[in-house]
């Protein structure tokens, strides 16, 4: 074969090239366990994204997906999707799906899950409906079906839903909402609202914005508000989004976040209040409000549990803000305060934060998305994710995310920028908008790590601009090295799927090669990093590596399977990398990037 000619011809050569090792990313670049692509192009895919919890009972952790403007027999109507997880990690199509049936309404513009309402063991899911119109138009909904040993039972509908709210009047546009145990009961509450909200004469003030809380019982929710409250001041948009906040305190009842996001009108700084749960519930104890303290800051773009970042016993809280300025040239900040016996502490700023993080990626690179996935790398400590939709690396606007490892004193050091991240993990496609959501996934495949969830808003992937949602797997023994070169269809992307446990079964999947094209499957058990036919040669193919030929098929693409040995000491490395005929590559070959696989 030409390629393999060419391969041993050279490896002397590039073997022994002085000066010229390659640079190995630091830090690391994260490879996806999953991934779900939409099959309708320009959607809303992934943009709302949350763990389900255990909807089942099987021990593995499950993700709800929702997509607001789904078309399925209704235009725009929405969908929800769930994807149970497995040993192997989520499963490749959905399990479950819930529909609006009515056009137009925006279903599954706020999914959550993670919360047991009836107290039977199963988790359940909550989905609303902005645009959803019953006995007002434009009132929105709220929605939640009961988990079990089935799991959710047959595809949802309003009508099989075992629990539904409405706004209560026209254009409330019921839209947030979240599962918490807010008054320590044993029971998931649920905690709905609107920023849009305005009320009625006497108490009618311009979109004021409500939250209204429901509390679970064993027989399941409560179908009236058992508690109310109001923004109470002119385009506060209070409840607009609202997120479980963990136990921030330590006293056994969750606590809840709740945006204020205009609060500050005209300025735009954004504010943030989180509300500690009681035994009367969640407005009977008290609260902590942080805001940005910079104009159009956007303070409160996202927010959530940070989990225990620093294993005090007391969970964390992060709040982003796309818009806040670090520096006369840069946007977006994460910051997080850490909780305490007393709670998050007095009223913050930004400037306030225990912690920050720092897009310096530009003017306007997205910076700010993130999410709490939990212990990451099975240290004890929580880790944290944040997403730069926007960011341009090897491509224009694919979008990026990086982590931060938790520790004793929390992420280090105290400012994080992207510079100082531990990982990091790109969508490889330009105008992706990798990072524009991210979501803690709960465990999904029973490895006792927590894993996380990504969406690439406009990936290309089963349509153009259809979009895509990402799994990353805690302790993913693959990492992403780089280094590729472009041929006539760009890079050509390797990726490697599987725990790399004794018998399991692995994947390795080559895209956007040339078509039809002979290739080199290259395999060593160390880096290289030498120059090879205007590209870099990352694997060192030296004994006992191995050089295997493989075929691209008419799409430029190559899937493969095997059964992964046992017997491997943990910390054995492979170094794989494919070279491909390619006559648009520089030296008529193009190279895909170098993946390390690691025996955990």
């Amino acid at each position: 074969m030409r390629l393999c000619r060419l391969v041993a011809i050279e490896l002397a050569i590039a073997g022994s090239a002085a000066g010229a090792v390659a640079q190995i990313t630091d830090p690391p670049l994260l490879m996806p366990a999953w991934s779900a692509d939409c099959d309708q192009d320009d959607d809303w895919f992934g943009m709302s994204l949350a763990s389900a919890g255990d909807v089942n009972g099987d021990g593995f952790g499950d993700v709800i997906i929702g997509d607001q403007g789904y078309d399925h027999g209704q235009v725009d109507e929405g969908v929800a999707w769930v994807y149970l997880g497995t040993a192997d990690g989520l499963s490749p199509s959905p399990a479950w799906k819930a529909e609006s049936d009515q056009a137009d309404a925006a279903f599954g513009l706020r999914v959550a899950g993670a919360g047991d309402v009836d107290g039977d063991g199963f988790d359940d899911v909550l989905v609303l409906a902005r645009h959803f119109s019953s006995g007002a138009v434009n009132e929105g909904a709220a929605f939640v079906w009961r988990g079990g040993p089935p799991g959710l039972g047959d595809d949802g509908t309003p009508a099989n839903a075992d629990w539904t709210v409405m706004g209560g009047g026209s254009n409330v546009q019921l839209s947030s909402g979240a599962l918490a145990d807010v008054n320590g009961d044993g029971f998931a509450d649920a905690i709905v609202g609107s920023g849009f909200y305005s009320g009625e004469f006497p108490r009618e003030i311009s979109f004021q914005g409500l939250v209204r809380v429901y509390h679970g019982s064993a027989l399941g929710l409560s179908t009236v508000p058992d508690e109310e409250a109001f923004g109470n001041q002119e385009e506060a948009f209070y409840g607009g989004a609202i997120e479980r906040a963990g136990d921030v305190n330590a006293d056994g009842f969750d606590d809840v976040l709740i945006g204020i996001n205009l609060a500050s009108f005209p300025t735009g700084e954004g504010w943030v209040t989180c509300r500690y749960g009681a035994p009367g519930g969640l407005y009977s104890g008290g609260s902590w409000s942080a805001h940005g303290g910079q104009a159009n800051a956007g303070f409160g773009s996202s927010f959530g549990c940070a989990g225990d970042l620093n294993a005090d016993g007391f969970d964390d809280v992060f709040v982003g803000a796309t818009g806040y300025s670090s520096s006369p040239t840069t946007k977006g900040g994460v910051f997080v305060y850490y909780g305490g016996a007393a709670g998050l502490g007095p009223t913050a700023t930004a400037a306030d934060a225990d912690w920050r993080a720092y897009g310096n990626l530009g003017q306007s690179s997205g910076f700010g998305s993130a999410a709490g996935p939990g212990d990451f790398d099975g240290d004890g400590f929580d880790d944290l994710a944040v997403g730069a939709y926007s960011y341009s690396g090897g491509q224009n606007f694919e979008g990026v995310l990086f982590a931060w490892h938790g520790g004793p004193s929390g992420p280090a050091p105290a400012i994080g920028h992207p510079g100082n991240a531990e990982a990091r993990f790109e969508s490889n496609q330009a105008s992706a908008w990798l990072g524009a959501v991210v979501a803690a996934a709960g465990d999904v495949n029973g490895d006792g790590l927590r894993d996380a969830l990504v969406t690439a808003r406009l990936y290309d992937g089963a349509v153009p601009d259809g979009g895509r949602v990402y799994a990353l797997h805690g302790g993913n023994p693959w990492t992403d090295l780089q280094s590729g070169l472009a041929g006539a269809a760009g890079i050509p992307r390797l990726l490697g799927l599987g725990s790399l446990q004794p018998l399991s079964q692995i994947e390795l999947s080559l895209d956007d090669a040339a078509p039809s094209a002979q290739v080199v499957l290259i395999v060593g058990m160390s880096v290289l990093g030498a120059p090879l036919k205007g590209g870099v040669l990352v694997p060192d193919p030296g004994p006992p590596g191995l050089l295997l030929r493989l075929t691209t098929s008419a799409g430029g693409s190559f899937d493969g399977a095997a059964t992964w040995p046992s017997g491997l000491p943990a910390g054995l490395t492979f170094v794989m990398q494919c070279w491909v005929v390619d006559p648009g590559g520089p030296a008529g070959y193009s190279a895909s990037n170098g993946v390390l696989a690691t025996v955990p």
